[in-house]
């Protein structure tokens, strides 16, 4: 409704705050969605389930942050060499980052060797001094090496730094 001044009180719909909104719900939908299909695209059968820890780095405009941490993840096979999953993880910054968590879904191809290439993309959220929902998009590959998995990632989250990872994990 229009005040006396004539002016509408709520803000346009092209706003930041509204923008950044919708992206988290559309990231979080896209991810429930994501994770809801899994078993279903995958018949049923039993994911190959990880836990491992991490080490990174941002790296924004000249600065970074060194931040380590943990994961764990599940996929499944959904055809001869392609794979879908979901992962979680959670890491604490050393830097100008203090914390970071994500729920990302996975799709890849595994090698016969076992090696694995993949994107992944989903929710994240950072604690730079405040707190930044945000959507990540990410590329990484996994090797595995006896009993554990070495990976290595490099992703992009939503406000514009680069998020370098490795890690190690073990298989259950």
């Amino acid at each position: 409704m229009i005040g006396t001044s004539g002016r509408c009180p709520v803000p346009p719909y092209g706003s930041a705050k509204k923008e950044t909104q919708m992206k988290t719900i559309l990231a979080k939908a896209a991810l429930v969605a994501a994770v809801a299909a899994l078993p279903v695209a995958a018949q049923a059968q039993s994911p190959e389930v990880v836990a491992g820890g991490s080490l990174g780095v941002y790296t924004n405009t000249g600065d970074s942050s060194v931040m380590i941490g943990g994961f764990g993840l599940a996929d499944w096979k959904i055809a001869r060499n392609l794979f879908a999953g979901a992962e979680a993880g959670a890491h604490i910054g050393l830097g100008e980052v203090d914390a970071d968590f994500s729920a990302l879904g996975r799709f890849g191809y595994r090698f016969d060797s076992g090696v694995k290439l993949l994107v992944r993309g989903g929710y994240h959220l950072t604690d730079l001094g405040r707190t930044r929902d945000n959507f990540l998009v990410g590329a990484g590959v996994e090797v595995p090496a006896g009993g554990v998995i070495v990976r290595a990632h490099v992703d992009r989250p939503g406000f514009g730094s680069t998020r370098l990872t490795t890690g190690v994990g073990w298989r259950f």
